[in-house]
C-alpha cells in the first residue's frame, strides 16, 4: 500500500514538473537576468525629478532597473548589459499640453509601443504624477509575465499595401462642361465658347463625344455681311493619368456644321439663298486633370485642330469675305464629374 502511494506522490510531482517547466522556459525575465527601463527625460526639465522619483518608487520589487536617457536617443535595441540585464522597454512622459501627460512605453524587442493620456486637473500635479508611475508598473509586470504590450507598427511596404488608394484610374461614365476657345476665320479674332461631353473611362484610357457651343459669327465687310451659325462637335478617345495631378493626352475627329442664312449685301450686289456647309477636321489636345476630390476633377488644356476642307466666303468678283482658318489653336478649362 506504502509503494503504491509512493508511486503515486512520484508521478504527480512528476506531472506537475513536466507542466511547470515549459512554464518557468517562457519568462523572458528572471532574478538572474534583471531587465532595464529606460526613462527618456531631460533631468532639467521641469517636474523630472519629481516623475523620476515617482516611476522608481513603483517600480520597486520588481526585477527590472531604471536608468536615465535623454531624449532623442538612438532607437531602442536589445542589447545585454555588464551584468546580464537588457532593455525591456524605453519610457516617456511628455506634456502634450498644459492639462495633459502623455505616457508612452516601448518594447524593443518586438517594436510595439503602447500610449496612455493622464489628464492633470488644477492643483493636482501629484495626483497625476502618481497615476502615470501606476501605468508604468503595469506595463511593466505584463512584460515580466511574459506578455507584450500595444501594437506592432507595420513596415512600410506593409502599410503602403494596406492604405487605400483614393487617385486611381478611372471607370465608368465621366461628365465634362468646360470654356472652350478657339479661332475660325480671318480678322474674327479668338472665339469663346463652351463644351459640354460624356466619356467612357477604362484603365486610363477613355472614349467619348463632346458638342460645343458658339455665337454666332457677325461679318460686315462690305459689300456682304454674313452671319454664321456653327454647330461642332467631335468624336474623343485619350488616356488620363489616375494620379491626383494627372497628364491628359486627347485626340479628336471633329465634325463642324455651318449654316449661311441670306446675306445682306451693298447696292449692285444681289444676295445668294441661304446654305449650309459641313467641316470636317482632325484634333489634338494635352494638359492635365486635377483631382480635387475623388471623383470630381479640373481640367486644362491645349490644341489645336486641322481642318481637312477650309472654304472661303466669297462675292463676285473675287472679293473675299471671309476666309476659314485651315489650323486652328485651341485651349479648353474645365470641370470632369464621375457620373459611375
Amino acid at each position: 500500500m506504502r509503494g503504491c502511494r509512493a508511486s503515486i506522490v512520484a508521478a504527480v510531482f512528476s506531472l506537475i514538473a513536466l507542466i511547470t517547466a515549459p512554464l518557468w522556459a517562457a519568462e523572458p525575465v528572471s532574478e538572474g537576468a534583471p531587465g532595464v527601463v529606460v526613462f527618456a527625460v531631460d533631468p532639467e526639465a521641469k517636474d523630472a525629478q519629481a516623475m523620476i522619483d515617482a516611476v522608481r518608487a513603483h517600480l520597486t520589487g520588481l526585477p527590472v532597473r531604471l536608468v536615465i536617457g535623454a531624449p532623442g536617443d538612438p532607437p531602442n535595441t536589445v542589447e545585454p548589459g555588464t551584468d546580464g540585464a537588457y532593455r525591456i522597454g524605453t519610457l516617456t512622459i511628455d506634456p502634450a499640453t498644459p492639462g495633459e501627460w502623455v505616457v508612452s512605453f516601448t518594447e524593443p524587442a518586438i517594436d510595439t509601443t503602447l500610449v496612455r493620456r493622464i489628464r492633470v486637473k488644477p492643483q493636482g500635479k501629484r495626483v497625476a504624477l502618481e497615476e502615470a508611475a501606476i501605468v508604468v508598473r503595469s506595463m511593466v509586470e505584463a512584460i515580466l509575465d511574459g506578455g507584450h504590450v500595444g501594437i506592432a507598427r507595420a513596415r512600410a511596404d506593409e502599410a503602403a499595401a494596406a492604405s487605400p488608394t483614393s487617385w486611381k484610374p478611372r471607370q465608368g461614365i465621366t461628365a465634362t462642361a468646360a470654356y472652350l476657345g478657339t479661332t475660325f476665320g480671318e480678322g474674327l479674332g479668338w472665339q469663346s465658347g463652351g463644351a459640354i461631353g460624356l466619356r467612357w473611362h477604362s484603365g486610363g484610357f477613355y472614349a467619348g463625344i463632346s458638342s460645343q457651343l458658339f455665337a454666332p459669327i457677325n461679318t460686315s465687310t462690305p459689300p456682304v455681311s454674313l452671319i454664321l451659325v456653327r454647330h461642332p462637335g467631335a468624336i474623343v478617345v485619350g488616356y488620363e493619368g489616375g494620379s491626383r495631378l494627372a497628364p491628359t493626352v486627347e485626340m479628336e475627329m471633329m465634325v463642324d456644321y455651318v449654316t449661311r442664312p441670306v446675306a445682306k449685301t451693298d447696292e449692285g450686289f444681289e444676295a445668294r439663298p441661304a446654305e449650309s456647309r459641313w467641316f470636317f477636321g482632325i484634333g489634338a489636345m494635352a494638359g492635365i486633370s486635377w483631382s480635387i476630390l475623388p471623383r470630381i476633377r479640373l481640367l486644362a488644356q491645349g490644341g489645336v485642330d486641322g481642318i481637312i476642307n477650309p472654304y472661303s466666303y466669297i462675292a463676285s468678283p473675287n472679293i473675299v469675305i471671309l476666309r476659314s482658318h485651315a489650323i486652328r489653336p485651341k485651349l479648353g478649362f474645365g470641370l470632369a464629374v464621375d457620373l459611375l
